[in-house]
């Protein structure tokens, strides 16, 4: 009795293999990462109040699932591998919206 969530892989799936094999290649430069970042059309406060009414379970559960299970499909990643989830204060603050 394990509860089991599915999502798919975002249509960009594409691109992170390209980046994975630039990154496994001679040519790609010492020292490179891959960083997993989203961009969304929600730019003003009623569009972001739109997306939290719309999608009342949070955005981890809705959107980041996709992000997170291209991690798991492309780069590994496990329940063990995480050591530390740290926000990036620059790009991150708490507030109430509307939803």
């Amino acid at each position: 009795n394990v509860p089991i969530f599915m999502c798919y892989n975002r249509n960009f799936s594409k691109y992170i293999r390209l980046a994975n094999d630039f990154l496994a290649s001679p040519s790609a430069p010492q020292g490179c990462a891959l960083t997993l970042g989203r961009n969304d059309c929600f730019n003003t406060s009623e569009s972001l109040d739109e997306c939290f009414e719309r999608n009342a379970e949070g955005m981890v559960k809705n959107m980041l699932c996709h992000e997170i299970l291209t991690l798991v499909t492309y780069n590994g990643l496990t329940v063990d591998s995480i050591a530390e989830v740290v926000a990036d204060q620059a790009y991150t603050h708490q507030e109430t919206r509307n939803g």
